[in-house]
């Protein structure tokens, strides 16, 4: 295993038909954004941002990142291509890795932010910005 892990850390569902993706800061907060069983139940692959993936572990009741692979964003990019179309956006055929994580972290924050508020405080907010730039 190798490298630091270059940020956003990249915690990919992949239970569901489309991946889920949720970006993290750094790799402990990555950690706590996962359950035990759930790793162990193979819910979850996590990259960072140029492509390593991470070896989950649990230990006791917590998960850990027990080590990062070599790059190989072959394997992250169609991951992302996927989440970025289930989502309503266009991933670009010509894109870099590092633009698919860019807008791929884009997307998450939205639906993350989504998942946090009310829809009414979303317009709510979305209504004032527009009357006061």
């Amino acid at each position: 295993m190798t490298g630091h892990p270059a940020p956003p850390i990249l915690v990919i569902c992949t239970e569901e038909v489309y991946p889920d993706v949720v970006c993290r800061d750094t790799a402990r907060d990555a950690e706590r954004s996962m359950e035990s069983y759930e790793i162990e139940d193979g819910f979850y692959t996590v990259f960072d941002s140029a492509g390593r993936m991470a070896e989950l572990a649990t230990v006791k009741w917590q998960v850990r990142i027990a080590g990062w692979s070599e790059p190989s964003p072959e394997r992250l990019r169609p991951l992302l291509e996927t989440y970025l179309t289930s989502k309503g956006a266009s991933p670009g055929s010509g894109s870099t890795l590092a633009e698919l994580v860019r807008s791929v972290a884009l997307v998450a924050e939205e639906q993350e932010q989504a998942r946090l508020r009310p829809r009414w405080l979303a317009r709510l907010a979305r209504a004032r910005s527009k009357r006061h730039p």
